[in-house]
């Protein structure tokens, strides 16, 4: 279970991302694998002062491990601007294809 500091880093993470590429907590459970009712809940609590909610390791870390994928590619080669003009579901299929390699930026 992440611990205080470590859900508040997690939720800050998933905030960012979702408000950087513009993807609904629908779109972000399709991405990483997660139940759409979870990442709703996440974003929600990501929007408050004091969190209070469970996330165990198990279900975070790959969830961090793709957004710091995502987060390193974009860093390289401005992938979030190069999509930003997408529509949301469009920029969500293209996420999930560069995370399973089946699309190189």
């Amino acid at each position: 279970m992440l611990n205080k500091e470590e859900l508040a880093a997690f939720l800050a993470l998933l905030l960012a991302f979702a408000d950087t590429n513009r993807l609904s907590g629908t779109q972000m459970a399709k991405l990483f694998g997660v139940s759409h009712a979870s990442t709703i809940r996440w974003l929600t609590l990501a929007r408050t002062t004091d969190p209070k909610t469970t996330v165990y390791n198990w279900t975070a870390a790959p969830i961090i491990e793709k957004i710091n994928k995502l987060n390193r590619i974009d860093a390289e080669r401005g992938m979030y601007e190069a999509i930003s003009t997408q529509k949301p579901a469009e920029r969500a299929e293209l996420l999930q294809r560069v995370l399973e390699d089946k699309l190189v930026w």
